[in-house]
């Protein structure tokens, strides 16, 4: 189980000194956490011809994109 007491966040994880010379703040920069509602889309109740058709639907698009780069060529 995760003790989120003892937890230390990353920032603090590179400053270690097991790190030393491995963390680079140039390479790796601190962002702001991703909000909520970009996975929004996970949160949908899909009945199960709901998670049918959305298979179908990426099934056509991938092999689409295959035809096309298969003609292009």
């Amino acid at each position: 189980m995760l003790n989120t007491d003892i937890t230390i966040v990353e920032f603090k994880a590179l400053t270690d000194p097991y790190f030393t010379g491995l963390a680079n703040s140039e390479r790796e920069p601190i962002t702001q956490p991703i909000s909520k509602f970009e996975f929004e889309f996970e949160r949908r109740k899909l009945a199960r011809d709901d998670v049918r058709e959305l298979i179908y639907r990426e099934v056509l698009l991938v092999n689409s994109t295959v035809v096309i780069m298969v003609l292009c060529y």
